[in-house]
């Protein structure tokens, strides 16, 4: 089983760099992601987020994700555990929807 610690080795906040996502546009928008997994595409592209709806499967990848959002984000943020095809959404709506690197 892979650690997070053995995936950071794989990955760094760099390799998130695309011009594509930088056109996108993230900033003020509310946010849903799917599979958020410890945040490295999170913390890099969607700390200035109006706000962010994270469903990841992993308890220990939204704690993680918590800690690390606490420290470099001002905007609110609601995690759910849970399979997205069965987690109850809010009745708001979402600006964008994100889907990266999830497996």
């Amino acid at each position: 089983m892979s650690t997070h610690s053995d995936l950071k080795s794989l990955e760094s906040d760099a390799d998130y760099k695309d011009p594509v996502l930088d056109r996108i546009g993230f900033e003020g928008k509310d946010v849903l992601e799917v599979g958020s997994g410890f945040g490295d595409f999170t913390l890099a592209h969607l700390a200035d987020v109006r706000s962010l709806f994270c469903v990841e499967t992993s308890a220990e990848a939204i704690e993680h994700l918590r800690a690390e959002w606490a420290k470099r984000s001002n905007s609110p943020v609601d995690f759910c555990q849970g399979d997205i095809t069965r987690v109850p959404l809010p009745a708001t709506s979402f600006d964008l929807a994100v889907f990266s690197d999830s497996f």
